[in-house]
């Protein structure tokens, strides 16, 4: 997916809408991490919608009309959680 499909597909949300998770185990679905769809595309907001122990389904915040994809809980990202 290129930068363009992005633009064309997607809308911004807010951060302050989703819970920050403070570390790999406590995430759970409606968690916002960051993840990549591919090296050369770079890392991107996504919301988890199903957490089975270490196997994440999650969707791009920015695009959630996109396929959901399926990542290692320790291959996300995570934000700095709020204080």
């Amino acid at each position: 997916m290129t930068t363009t499909d992005r633009e064309k597909i997607g809308k911004q949300s807010k951060t302050a809408d989703y819970e920050l998770p403070h570390d790999w185990k406590q995430i759970k679905p409606g968690d916002l991490v960051i993840a990549q769809e591919s090296l050369a595309d770079g890392w991107w907001e996504a919301i988890v919608t199903s957490a089975d122990e270490d196997n994440l389904t999650i969707k791009w915040r920015d695009y959630p009309k996109l396929r959901q994809l399926h990542r290692s809980r320790f291959s996300v990202a995570l934000l700095h959680p709020k204080t």
